[in-house]
């Protein structure tokens, strides 16, 4: 078998080797290189043990080997050995799923699950009793989080949890459960380039790499200061 569609969103690869593509309009496509081989799983429309959408933003693999993957209509996580999903599907009510765009999926140290929504904020996920806790951006709380909008979000090697808005990068602090803020000053060179953030990575050295919407910044996590690559 082959790849289904041109058009990748996500990809990861597992602790085993595995290749999971994540597409748009196909579902999933797994690639076990070993028997250069693919397999697809879709959205099947009488079948709650299915991908809920088949165009698919987000895929993470879990400390327990799980494979969560954001849709365009909530969130799965699917057990590679019996090849079933568990649906997480937007509802009413608190400790539900609060928006059906999953953009980014991560995990903490403590082993809450991470969501990054494209409207209600994050969404992290307690996967004991199934309840989700939500950051969002409130008017009225400088410290909360810059923007509803998420379109990443990273935990680096010191176990800090870094968010990719479209109003900034914030940093998570875990004890205070508040956000703090970085973000473009047109007086100020080694502030972000651009507010409207979309990707994050760790280097070796311990910095961060910053892609936005007007260039890429590497970032000095100790002072906050940033050196701009532009076009």
């Amino acid at each position: 078998q082959s790849i289904g569609t041109h058009v990748i969103n996500a990809i990861c690869e597992d602790k085993s080797g595995i290749i999971w593509l994540g597409t748009y309009l196909d579902g999933i496509n797994k690639f076990d290189r070993s028997k250069n081989l693919f397999t697809h799983f879709t959205h099947e429309h009488d079948n709650p043990n299915s991908l809920t959408d088949n165009n698919v933003l987000s895929i993470y693999e879990d400390k327990d080997e799980a494979i969560w993957i954001g849709t365009n209509k909530g969130l799965n996580r699917f057990l590679p050995h019996n090849n079933q999903f568990t649906r997480y599907l937007p509802k009413r009510g608190r400790g539900n799923l609060n928006h059906n765009v999953v953009r980014s999926i991560s995990q903490d140290a403590l082993g809450y699950i991470w969501c990054g929504t494209d409207g209600g904020g994050i969404n992290r996920l307690n996967q004991s009793s199934g309840r989700f806790t939500y950051y969002q951006y409130d008017s009225k709380n400088n410290s909360s989080l810059a923007d509803n909008k998420v379109m990443q979000i990273y935990r680096d090697s010191e176990q800090i949890m870094w968010i990719a808005t479209w109003n900034g990068l914030d940093q998570f602090d875990a004890n205070s459960k508040q956000f703090i803020h970085f973000k473009h000053n047109p007086d100020k060179l080694t502030s972000l380039s651009d507010n409207r953030i979309r990707c994050i990575l760790e280097d070796k050295q311990g910095q961060l790499w910053i892609g936005t919407h007007n260039g890429l910044n590497r970032m000095d996590k100790s002072s906050g200061q940033c050196s701009r690559f532009n076009n």
